[in-house]
């Protein structure tokens, strides 16, 4: 309206001063707003026109003066061309928070410390992502702590492909995400959209496109995601274990056991070696970078000793009872106290695990397996391992054997020659024939023993136990021995234990049926003349003369009587006049008092 509205027709609705100064009624040479609607959103329109008409000549415009169209001539404010480029291009406004196009991830991820996010937008924006242990418990991500953690990504148009890569909780922590650990990953966007005059006018996802699944399928993630939230993705296990030496020791004689853990969960096998060059078993050289996988984890079907390890940081035994041939084909058990290298190879559970979670993201094995085979340790770590664990010593539960190869004697010792299977101590004790076995104490306590080592290069050197006593009675003199007597029979027993092998509490004996078995008799030698003594001597008859006389030893006795000198000589035996030659030969005049011929009985 302008001021001769009040004067003009009272139909153009102003007839006062009063209507003139309504606030509703537009005035003239001020500003009007009009708003022209149902555009398209954020879309560039340069064909703007306005006109205008006045209300001559009535007043209420039944002959109005109009505005001039004129794209070539006359421009000024009554041209609507002139207006036209006056106005130039406005675009609509951006109203709607951008979208994901794409927002995938490599599950598992390439690397062991991060994780990398791919994302398109639908327009211009920056995107936000934050990550959480998926067994934290948090079932959501506040668009505030998103930001917080720093981790963003710009495009600057639709279709633009961006990566944001996530490494930690936060960018200020120090700790890397953790390898072999699933995480929810959550991403929030913002458009770069402006207002008219090309000031900042962003729109913002909502809570509710943050917290819904990007969809079902890696497809889905891909090129159609449906929110801003993608569960369980694996960063991936790209370290081998570490082997840890707790103990070992035998158990047997033919099993040795060694306790080890691992920092994560896996498997470990271990394999005994030899620790020097051999051309029949598995020795230490054998162990080779390439050959060192097979040959521990077992090539003959028969020597495979493996254990599981379900826990980090938990004790398992690992128990070996053979070795394999150089060839792989066949195994053998240990031998009793032999020194062994033990090799071990580990490697952990990440491909289990991985293939085998309760949950996967939908970007799991998305387009290619990215989970790979599981982590293993080197050749290096198994000979420090092998190092570590030193060598290992199989027990001895086996008592030797005893072997007697010959007893001799002289009139007060007897000598005993004997050797037994393996490095040990023998006792030997002489009783009169006939009498009662020795216990095995008795042997011991007489003392008369001997040692052995034993030699596999000249398996049958023996060793002598000498004797020189029957026994030792308990008396004040611990020194004494009772004596041997010559020419007696006795039988000879002997006694045998071992020496104490690395990791045994006692030595392993002999029992009381070897020591029975190995029963040897051997008379002691007389080399000493009898002794006689002469007790008495008279005649019993006109023909008869009776001698008593007494022997020190066992003996055959003759005697002779002349009248005259028999010329007795100690010559050769040959000489008529030897002493022994003619004594003897008066036996047929010589008799005991039971009627006997001399020579013919012992005293």
């Amino acid at each position: 309206y302008d001021l001769d509205d009040l004067e003009d027709n009272p139909a153009d609705g102003v007839s006062s001063q009063a209507d003139y100064d309504l606030v509703e009624n537009w005035k003239s040479n001020q500003d009007v707003d009009i708003i022209v609607y149902n555009l398209i959103e954020e879309e560039s329109y340069p064909y703007i026109y306005c006109f205008a008409e006045d209300d001559e000549t009535d007043g209420i415009g039944n002959s109005p003066n109009k505005m001039m169209f004129d794209d070539t001539l006359n421009a000024g404010p009554s041209n609507v061309h002139t207006i036209k480029t006056g106005i130039g291009t406005i675009e609509t406004l951006d109203e709607s928070p951008p979208s994901f196009t794409q927002l995938s991830m490599e599950d598992p991820t390439a690397f062991n410390d991060r994780i990398i996010v791919t994302f398109q937008l639908n327009e211009a924006g920056t995107a936000y992502c934050r990550v959480t242990l998926s067994d934290s418990g948090e079932t959501t991500l506040r668009i505030n702590r998103i930001l917080s953690a720093n981790y963003e990504g710009i495009v600057t148009s639709p279709g633009q492909v961006q990566y944001i890569t996530i490494d930690k909780l936060e960018d200020r922590d120090t700790q890397v995400l953790y390898e072999a650990r699933q995480y929810d990953v959550y991403c929030w966007a913002m458009d770069s959209a402006v207002d008219t005059q090309g000031q900042p006018r962003p729109n913002y996802m909502l809570q509710a496109d943050v917290d819904t699944p990007v969809g079902l399928t890696g497809a889905a993630a891909a090129s159609a995601p449906e929110g801003g939230k993608t569960s369980s993705v694996w960063v991936k296990d790209m370290t081998a274990p570490n082997i840890i030496y707790v103990s070992s020791e035998a158990l047997t004689q033919s099993i040795l056991q060694i306790t080890l853990q691992l920092n994560e969960p896996g498997t470990v096998w271990c394999q005994p070696v030899l620790p020097a060059a051999d051309g029949t078993y598995t020795d230490v050289a054998d162990m080779t970078v390439g050959a060192f996988k097979a040959r521990t984890q077992g090539q003959s079907g028969l020597a495979t000793f493996k254990e599981f390890v379900h826990e980090a940081y938990r004790n398992v035994d690992v128990e070996v009872d053979m070795i394999e041939l150089d060839t792989g084909s066949n195994a053998v058990p240990l031998l009793k106290e032999t020194a062994y290298n033990i090799f071990c190879f580990a490697e952990d559970d990440w491909a289990i695990e991985a293939d085998n979670s309760a949950v996967h993201s939908v970007n799991f094995n998305y387009l290619q397996n990215n989970v790979g085979s599981p982590n293993e340790i080197s050749h290096a770590t198994a000979v420090n391992f092998k190092d570590t664990l030193g060598l290992i010593t199989t027990l001895d539960l086996t008592p030797p054997s005893i072997h007697i190869t010959g007893v001799s004697s002289t009139e007060t010792e007897i000598t005993v020659t004997l050797r037994l299977d393996e490095t040990g101590t023998a006792w030997c004790q002489a009783v009169r024939k006939g009498f009662a076995v020795p216990t095995i104490l008795e042997i011991l306590d007489t003392n008369f023993y001997s040692a052995y080592t034993y030699n596999s290069g000249t398996p049958t050197a023996t060793t002598q136990v000498l004797l020189t006593g029957y026994d030792r009675p308990k008396n004040d003199y611990n020194s004494y021995v009772t004596p041997l007597v010559l020419g007696t029979d006795y039988d000879v027993y002997c006694y045998a234990d071992d020496d104490l092998c690395q990791g045994c509490k006692v030595t392993n004996g002999v029992s009381f049926a070897h020591v029975q078995a190995a029963n040897t008799f051997i008379r002691t030698k007389d080399d000493t003349m009898p002794h006689m003594r002469f007790i008495a001597a008279e005649s019993i008859a006109h023909d008869q003369i009776i001698i008593t006389l007494q022997v020190d030893e066992g003996s055959k006795v003759w005697c002779a009587a002349w009248v005259s000198d028999p010329t007795l000589t100690a010559g050769a035996g040959t000489d008529p006049n030897n002493y022994e030659t003619k004594i003897k030969n008066f036996a047929p005049n010589c008799e005991d008092n039971k009627g006997r011929q001399c020579g013919t009985f012992w005293i």
